[in-house]
């Protein structure tokens, strides 16, 4: 399937929003979505198939530090390749901003997901317990650019 990736508008963010809901327990919601947009430090990309948004990333870059706050895809979209051109994409849009390092956090059990991000250099390097609401752990996750 083909997929490009774009800066989103405000009028995807009810789609970006169903998404996340739909795939991360612990989602920004539609209000979430719109603080972060309204952000000058924080880029939310889609991606879409024809006229369908199937995903969406969300960056925050400060300095020359960034930070991968959110990444999902819709379930009819997944293991098409989609989230690692959503990656490839953010990466390249981190690197124009002399950023040196990127973190991310992700759910010890979500193991395709860590697969996808040691795919583009990241390790661990810590982890946090209980931290998301059912208490399961996030490990922090670093690459270097």
């Amino acid at each position: 399937m083909n997929f490009t990736v774009k800066e989103i508008r405000e009028k995807d963010l009810g789609k970006i929003s169903k998404i996340c809901d739909d795939s991360i327990s612990d989602s920004f919601g539609i209000k979430g979505f719109k603080d972060l947009y309204k952000l000058a430090h924080i880029k939310i990309l889609k991606s879409v198939n024809h006229t369908d948004i199937t995903g969406y990333i969300v960056l925050s870059i400060v300095k020359d530090e960034a930070e991968i706050l959110s990444i999902a895809v819709g379930e009819n979209f997944r293991r098409q390749g989609c989230a690692k051109l959503l990656m490839k994409e953010g990466f390249d849009l981190i690197k124009k901003s002399n950023v040196k390092k990127i973190f991310l956090e992700v759910r010890e059990d979500n193991i395709c997901a860590i697969n996808l991000y040691r795919s583009f250099g990241f390790k661990v390097i810590s982890e946090r317990k209980n931290y998301y609401k059912d208490k399961k752990t996030a490990l922090v996750m670093m690459a270097e650019l």
